[in-house]
């Protein structure tokens, strides 16, 4: 991966998004989300592991307060939320794009240890995210 904007077009591609910006909403509001499970030591943690190029997607990141009401549910309903999905299912898609593009730039022990630090509840997604091979003919479509 060369930079962030690279990043942003791969899950643009994983995701059917049209449009770059769109790629880069699910993934700072899937970040944001995950961010709010976390304690302030996960979420330096996490940032440690990514990637240089994705650290500033991951600072960035953030659920505005009246979005934050974790009390009653999960990461997902607050994806779904703060993402104004209509469907949790789509909710969920978009967690499953994020986590498939992060298979493709973490390294192994990268990937371990993020998936220690995600909520439990997103650990059995992050595992049914597929990776599919990206090749440069796709790039004619973007």
């Amino acid at each position: 991966m060369q930079n962030a904007g690279e990043y942003l077009k791969r899950v643009m591609v994983l995701g059917d998004y049209c449009y770059l910006e769109s790629a880069k909403k699910t993934v700072l509001t899937v970040f944001g989300c995950i961010k709010v499970f976390l304690s302030e030591r996960d979420i330096h943690r996490v940032n440690s592991i990514l990637p240089e190029e994705l650290q500033s997607l991951w600072q960035v990141s953030e659920i505005r307060r009246e979005e934050n009401n974790t009390s009653s549910e999960d990461c997902i309903g607050l994806l779904q939320r703060a993402g104004n999905y209509p469907y949790r299912a789509a909710a969920e898609k978009a967690i499953k794009v994020v986590f498939a593009s992060l298979k493709e730039v973490l390294t192994a022990d990268g990937l371990k240890e993020f998936v220690s630090l995600i909520p439990s509840s997103l650990r059995e997604i992050f595992n049914s995210s597929g990776v599919c091979v990206f090749d440069s003919s796709a790039e004619e479509f973007l």
